[in-house]
């Protein structure tokens, strides 16, 4: 598949190919793209197949116009034979670059991404890092916090942070308040998107293992969220084996502790990495806990602790 930084750095030389086929989710990024190559043409048409522009752009022409075709959604163009999808790029005018587009995620099974995946570049949520810069180039004055809930909650979509950034300014610019004011009353009234953080029991563990109380009480919360407590206690006993991994590294040392774990059939994966975090406290600590999660766990089976109570169990009996 052809990578987007491949295609910036094409764009940026001013190489702009014939043929592009782009799909994913994130249409912010992929609209940018191009309505960037659409600054090398003259014009710019949509269609709705390739039957429509098949006669135009495999023909010759006695004027030099450069023109894109954008054609969205074509399936029938995404299912056509390797043969004919072949044959129509080789015959394709260079006065024309054709753009094929797709919104539906089953494309990558199509026969157009199997067969010419180098012509395919998939526009996918970005990296918080940069869905972060995404929400600074478009407000300018948030918290550095709200900043990266805010790009949490677009799903790190820059399609989703246009969005949400223009209804703040709107919302400012009706107002008059600050921008940080407009965004704190849209969230108080839920008129911004939310997307409810998940659980994860390895940063989780990885920050009760060395001692973090301020990475552990920011996962508590998210665990005591109604829709978190399930996972949490489906997580009890990948806690259980993380404490017991934590044990066998401080009492035989980080490689041979974990080559112990490993032979005890516990996860190598989560081995390597706790091996190397910073261990503090002693081995008798992490084997006592390993065996409070287990009790943990057998209170809940038997009915005899809620599981809307095992956060508060958790930060009271275990560490």
């Amino acid at each position: 598949m052809r990578k987007l930084e491949d295609l910036k750095t094409d764009l940026l030389a001013n190489k702009v190919d014939k043929f592009y086929v782009f799909f994913g989710e994130d249409v912010g990024i992929r609209k940018h793209y191009i309505d960037k190559i659409s600054t090398y043409f003259q014009q710019k048409f949509t269609a709705d197949t390739w039957y429509d522009i098949k006669p135009i752009v495999t023909s010759k022409s006695l004027f030099t116009i450069k023109q894109l075709l954008l054609v969205f959604n074509d399936e029938d163009f995404a299912s056509q034979k390797s043969d004919d999808v072949k044959k129509f790029i080789d015959r394709l005018n260079y006065d024309f670059t054709c753009i094929f587009i797709y919104d539906n995620p089953e494309f990558d099974k199509t026969n157009l991404f199997k067969n010419f995946e180098d012509y395919c570049t998939e526009f996918q949520a970005v990296q918080p890092n940069i869905a972060k810069e995404f929400v600074e180039s478009e407000l300018t004055s948030l918290n550095d916090d709200d900043e990266d809930e805010l790009a949490y909650n677009c799903e790190n979509l820059y399609s989703n942070i246009l969005l949400e950034a223009d209804k703040i300014k709107n919302y400012q610019n009706y107002t008059g308040i600050s921008q940080q004011g407009a965004y704190e009353t849209l969230r108080n009234k839920n008129q911004l998107l939310y997307k409810t953080r998940a659980f994860s029991s390895n940063e989780f563990m990885n920050s009760v293992l060395q001692g973090n109380y301020t990475n552990i009480a920011y996962w508590c919360e998210i665990a005591m969220q109604e829709e978190n407590q399930d996972t949490f206690f489906k997580y009890l006993i990948a806690m259980f084996n993380d404490f017991l991994i934590a044990g066998l590294c401080k009492k035989y040392g980080k490689f041979d502790g974990s080559s112990r774990a490993y032979n005890y059939k516990l996860s190598w994966g989560r081995a390597k990495t706790i091996r190397d975090l910073n261990l503090i406290f002693d081995d008798k600590y992490y084997f006592d806990c390993a065996y409070m999660v287990a009790e943990m766990d057998s209170l809940v089976k038997k009915g005899r602790l809620e599981r809307n109570k095992l956060v508060d169990y958790f930060l009271t009996k275990v560490i």
